[in-house]
């Protein structure tokens, strides 16, 4: 079959123009984000194509990315842009990028096997900013993210971060996402507020059909009466225009016999979708067992893996390899890289659609099974298709759990709003009897994402329940945990109090050493919290004990800081929490270690000027521990400014305000506060009624 894919673009010159724009703005130093939306198949991806190649003229690097349908697997786009990126040549050897390969690696896991940084989606963006600053050769760099309508919430939070930082940055990212929809009405907003530039795409006019019409047939001379269907039947959408023009081709209806192009029956419009009826068109000369395959290769997504064809369809490779080659004929699927992909995702839909129900759930049915046989450990991105096809084979229960799991991968690369959508799904399609159970986790997620009255609320429904939903021991002492902390998130240490020492009557009755010790640990930070330091000083002891005898080198640091925190003798306090340092340390528990370090470079700042609280912040810096460093800094400041010490308290003041605004922290007015007194020990006023005005325009 003759292609009939568009070798050019057309009608979208202004677009074109705006694109190239940015891009050279950007080589200079002044990138930004811009938003490419439109519907389906308007022709978002042909534009950004288009960018590419003007990139590739500028001589601009390029980094592609694309989110893709079900389970959102967490800053997918991003990480496929990267590893595509630099899967050659591997990161550069960069100091700048020292305090950042942790993050990176929660993008890239080979990267970097350090996860104890802070987990957020403002320093993985901070992260790639650095890494395209490291790698760039003196021309920029353009991110090119794809679909995303479909992109996780926590991907969607980098976005935001890149949005306001590229601006001084030799990069433009480049988005592009379907106008329709919850997800991309909420992105489109919030990058609207931060003056993103958006192109939206509309419907080719009636010539530029016309002229594109030409160009899909090569300029060759078009019969009449098949460009005024083309325009009745497309309505101004370009993937449509292609689509039509290949169904005809398919059917033999348009034929070019030497001559030119001509048409072997009468054309008439019909009201039915024109892509749907175009990829009917071109399944029906196929074999039985090429339609088959595409079905298959439907089910497991736009992007699939054509090695598990054959254990989907039972087909033999011979079969499998004439079938896929019979998809690409007819301009369905194209070769991607070593695989294959669906040329549009209409397409795909539109090949999911000729399904029946019972059809679809075997061939998910199928397809898990295949899957759980190739990628036993449901590897990368294995776990969310596998969740995926459980939904659509009808296995709930699997699904949830699935998903579940799904959550505890996301989280474990500190993307909590993943995990909190992972999670929220599951509790949708879990039967009664797994409900509570994906419930619990999701507990635990919204302690991280600041939702404590939900914990709360939750909490109380599962301690409720009875019957064959009772929780057993180990469940019920988890929910009292996530109830206590999220009690003394919200102010209500008295009821921490109560629900941690329910905790540790639980552990006590029916639990091993280690989760006794973490139920003191629970109940020492709600006792510290109340004033009661006596009662923590003798929980936080008993945890360390615990600790020791079962090896849980974070139970005994975490125990060590709160018995430091429960006593008022300066020197053993000091003792202690050198202590908690040493076990973090040797465990390689760099975030306990730095909180240790934080707490007692605090207690000496007032001694030493702030020295030790210098060498805690360079040290957070240098491992990626932003939010720690800025804490620091802002003591740092509020030492020096107590000294009087001018320099001291400006570089402090001005570094914890740049951090500040950089990865909104709530520090931020405080840090002016610091920043202001700097200017007035300068004997600057103007400077410092500056800061002043802005903190209190911040305040308002």
């Amino acid at each position: 079959m003759r292609s009939t894919y568009c070798p050019v673009m057309v009608g979208r010159d202004a677009e074109r123009a705006t694109i190239e724009q940015r891009l050279t703005e950007a080589a200079q130093g002044s990138g930004g984000v811009v938003l490419i939306t439109g519907e389906a198949g308007i022709g978002k991806t042909r534009l950004g194509e288009e960018a590419r190649s003007i990139a590739s003229t500028l001589d601009i690097r390029t980094a592609t990315g694309r989110a893709a349908t079900g389970a959102s697997v967490p800053f997918r786009p991003l990480a496929e842009a990267l590893l595509h990126a630099f899967r050659a040549t591997g990161l550069p050897d960069d100091r700048s990028l020292d305090a950042f390969r942790a993050h990176l690696g929660r993008l890239v896991p080979e990267w970097s096997a350090d996860a104890t940084t802070e987990p957020s989606p403002l320093l993985i963006g901070e992260a790639i900013v650095r890494l395209l600053r490291a790698a760039d050769h003196g021309s920029g760099w353009m991110l090119v993210l794809e679909d995303m309508q479909w992109a996780d919430a926590d991907t969607l939070t980098v976005i935001d971060f890149l949005a306001d930082t590229l601006r001084t940055e030799d990069v433009l990212c480049v988005l592009t996402m379907r106008a329709e929809g919850p997800v991309a009405a909420d992105l489109l907003s919030r990058l609207r507020s931060r003056r993103v530039e958006t192109i939206e795409l509309g419907r080719l006019s009636s010539d530029e059909v016309g002229a594109m019409v030409n160009a899909c047939l090569d300029g060759s001379a078009v019969p009449a009466p098949l460009e005024a269907f083309i325009r009745f039947q497309a309505e101004g959408a370009p993937l449509v225009v292609e689509e039509v023009l290949a169904g005809l081709v398919a059917a033999g209806q348009l034929i070019n016999d030497g001559s030119g192009w001509q048409l072997t029956s009468a054309l008439e419009p019909r009201s039915t979708s024109s892509i749907a009826e175009s990829v009917e068109q071109r399944l029906q000369p196929m074999t039985p067992a090429a339609r088959s395959m595409l079905a298959a290769a439907a089910v497991m997504g736009r992007r699939f893996d054509w090695e598990l064809l054959g254990a989907i369809t039972e087909l033999d490779e011979a079969t499998v390899n004439e079938s896929l080659r019979a998809g690409v004929t007819q301009q369905l699927i194209v070769v991607e890289g070593g695989g294959f992909t669906f040329r549009h995702a209409l397409i795909r839909q539109s090949v999911l659609e000729r399904l029946l129900p019972p059809e679809r759930v075997g061939l998910a049915k199928r397809a898990l099974i295949a899957v759980d046989a190739a990628h036993p450990e449901l590897e990368a991105d294995w776990c969310e298709l596998a969740a995926s096809l459980a939904i659509d084979a009808g296995d709930r229960t699997r699904a949830a759990e699935l998903l579940a799991e799904s959550a505890r991968r996301a989280a474990a690369r500190g993307a909590f709003s993943s995990a909190e959508q992972a999670l929220e799904r599951a509790r949708e399609i879990a039967p009664a009897g797994v409900r509570p159970w994906v419930e619990r986790r999701l507990m635990g997620v919204w302690l991280h994402v600041g939702r404590p009255a939900m914990v709360l609320e939750l909490g109380e429904a599962q301690l409720a329940s009875g019957g064959d939903l009772a929780l057993p021991p180990h469940d019920r002492l988890t929910v009292l945990a996530d109830m206590a902390a999220a009690a003394l998130a919200v102010g209500e240490v008295a009821r921490s109090a109560r629900l941690a020492a329910d905790a540790l009557d639980v552990a006590r009755t029916d639990a091993g050493e280690a989760a006794i010790g973490r139920a003191e640990v629970t109940a020492a930070r709600a006792a510290v919290a109340g004033g009661h330091t006596a009662d923590a000083a003798r929980l936080a002891a008993s945890a360390i004990d615990r600790a020791v005898s079962t090896g849980r080198a974070d139970l005994e640091s975490e125990g060590l800081q709160l018995l430091a925190a429960a006593t008022d003798e300066f020197v053993e306090r000091k003792a202690l929490l050198e202590r908690a340092i040493a076990v973090a340390r040797n465990a390689g528990l760099t975030s306990l270690a730095l909180g240790a370090q934080f707490e007692l470079a605090s207690m000496d700042g007032l001694v030493d000027n702030g020295a030790r609280l210098r060498v805690v912040r360079d040290e957070a810096a240098r491992t990626g521990a932003v939010v720690t460093a800025a804490s620091a800094d802002l003591i740092a400041a509020d030492f020096a400014c107590f000294a009087l010490d001018h320099d001291r308290c400006l570089d402090a003041a001005q570094r914890c305000v740049e951090a500040s605004r950089r990865f909104g922290l709530a520090m931020l007015p405080v840090a002016q506060l610091w920043l202001a007194g700097a200017h007035a020990i300068g004997d600057r006023g103007d400077e410092m009624e500056a800061v002043l005005a802005e903190a209190a325009e911040f305040s308002d």
